[in-house]
């Protein structure tokens, strides 16, 4: 119904989430912009016109706010793919860990948590939930795939420090000095993605790692993630504008 509504089509699509039953529609757009160098690299095995963009996400820093490197903090929200499970598992099984601050979508959220976890289980509003993002110093997001990973880049505008699965797409966002990257065991095909899992034993070396570093080393991570997002959201537009001249 769309087709010949406007000149031009671009798709900006999310691998993981692209079912294969789906692939000949490509033929209907003009150009497919891509947010990752791995959905770049798939979608350019179907389409002849595939440009790269990247992607930005919101500036959720807090000037007024300083971050607490001791805290730890996993949004989850309403996704399934954020493997939340294992965090839990992990929490669980060292009582001795600092407190875990975990904000899931009450439909999702478990009926009970380890008790060095706090579930914030209701719908959160922007404020209040922007301001956990910036009191809590480390983000834990080893999703199992994601498009883009907005929670990912979220947690680095507001200098935290960051620490996600060491695959495609994460692993594109967090590292070379800016964040935590956790090798995974296994992995399964997902559409035209895949999901990834974090490997448990070498998640929980990470977290015991951040445990002991000292708040300086910390800080500077996430100074060092914020001036990556800063870039990246300004180039961002660029980028976008030029894939559609």
């Amino acid at each position: 119904m769309w087709r010949g509504k406007v000149a031009q089509h671009f798709l900006i699509p999310n691998q993981e989430r692209f079912p294969h039953r789906l692939i000949p529609q490509l033929k209907m757009v003009d150009r497919v912009l891509c947010k990752s160098r791995h959905a770049e690299e798939i979608f350019s095995k179907h389409h002849s016109d595939v440009r790269l963009i990247g992607f930005t996400s919101q500036d959720r820093f807090l000037k007024s706010v300083l971050p607490d490197y001791s805290r730890f903090f996993h949004l989850a929200g309403r996704s399934t793919l954020k493997n939340t499970s294992l965090l839990l598992e992990l929490w669980g099984a060292h009582p001795q860990w600092p407190r875990l601050t975990l904000v899931q979508h009450p439909d999702n959220a478990p009926r009970s948590v380890p008790t060095n976890v706090e579930l914030h289980r209701c719908i959160l509003t922007s404020e209040e939930l922007r301001l956990l993002q910036n009191i809590c110093g480390i983000h834990l997001c080893p999703s199992l795939s994601e498009g883009w990973g907005h929670y990912i880049v979220e947690a680095m505008s507001c200098a935290a420090v960051t620490v996600t699965t060491a695959a495609p797409p994460m692993e594109e966002l967090v590292g070379n000095g800016r964040g935590f990257t956790v090798r995974p065991y296994r992995s399964e095909p997902r559409h035209l993605g895949e999901n990834f899992h974090a490997d448990p034993i070498e998640l929980a070396a990470v977290i015991e790692g951040l445990i002991a570093m000292p708040v300086g080393e910390k800080a500077a991570i996430g100074q060092a993630a914020r001036a990556w997002f800063l870039v990246n959201d300004q180039g961002f537009s660029a980028r976008l504008r030029a894939a559609l001249a």
